[in-house]
Parts: C-alpha cells; sequence; structure tokens
C-alpha cells in the first residue's frame, strides 16, 4: 500500500467512525485493493463491514447488477453505479463505491480502451460516478483507481466536527 493511501484511508476510517457512518465496496478491475486500504487501517472494522470482488460479470449479475449493465463487458457507468448502490444495500452502508473497468493489459477494444475505469459512489444524497482514463501498467492503472475512489469519497463525506 502506498502512504498516500494509507493517510486517506486513515482519515476516512476515522471520519466515518466519528460520524457513526460506514462506507463498503464492491471492485472488479481492483481486484480488492480498495477494501485492503480500507482494512489496513486499525480499527477499520467499526466503518468498513465489508466488500465484494466481482471480478467476473457472472459474480455481478449475482449481485443484482441489471443485465443492461453489463453491456461492453461491465465497462460502464451505469454498471459502477449499480455496484455502488448494491453494495450499499447489501452490507447496510451510509456510502458505497463501486469500481469497474480495464485494467490491462489485455482486455482493451475500440472505445474501451485498456485504462477505462468508472467508479460510482453511493452516498445519502444520491449516488455519481465518474470515467477516467488511467494509463501506465496494469498495477499502476489500479493503484490510480483506488487512489480516485478514496480521494473522492474523502471530498464526499461530511467535514470533521
Amino acid at each position: 500500500m502506498s502512504e498516500r493511501w494509507n493517510v486517506i484511508a486513515t482519515t476516512i476510517v476515522e471520519r466515518l467512525k466519528e460520524q457513526h457512518q460506514t462506507v463498503s465496496a464492491a471492485e472488479s478491475c481492483t481486484g480488492g485493493l480498495l477494501c485492503a486500504a480500507l482494512t489496513g487501517v486499525p480499527g477499520a472494522s467499526d466503518a468498513f463491514p465489508g466488500g465484494t470482488v466481482a471480478y467476473s460479470s457472472e459474480v455481478k449479475r449475482r449481485m443484482g447488477v441489471l443485465e443492461a449493465n453489463l453491456r461492453d463487458d461491465a465497462v460502464n457507468a451505469d454498471c459502477a453505479k449499480n455496484l455502488a448502490d448494491l453494495t450499499a444495500e447489501a452490507h447496510g452502508t451510509t456510502f458505497a463505491i463501486g469500481i469497474t473497468g480495464v485494467a490491462g493489459p489485455g482486455g482493451g477494444k475500440p472505445g474501451i480502451p485498456v485504462g477505462t475505469v468508472y467508479i460510482g459512489w453511493h452516498t445519502p444524497e444520491g449516488t455519481l460516478t465518474r470515467h477516467f482514463c488511467f494509463s501506465g501498467t496494469r498495477e499502476e492503472v489500479r493503484a490510480q483507481a483506488v487512489s480516485a475512489a478514496l480521494e473522492e469519497l474523502l471530498r464526499l463525506l461530511p467535514p470533521a466536527a
């Protein structure tokens, strides 16, 4: 884990605990790195009850992702939104993150190149999604996706008391 992830994840966990809120995650292309960043914080279980690595479309389907959102190998904003909303419901959390994309080195195709990532953030006010085009190795794309997910979650949380 990067030191930056550690600082951001610690801040997130502390703020969630302070506000009696929680977060969960459903990850595809990041393969559990986001969950690992959050659970790397001592005492994280008070703010992070769990997450899911939904790497295949079949697992996403079993989670309840809508068939229409599995188009383009599930690399789209609707799938990220669906993942975030479903994991919030499944884990009973205030916030949730859904990540889907193509980390590479293969798997890209016209219109969805390697490095394409969609992230959804479920919040009490609604769910938002963002599209990213990362570059680098498989590990770098995955790390950039986790950084983006954590940084935006931190921005979305209510300010510290």
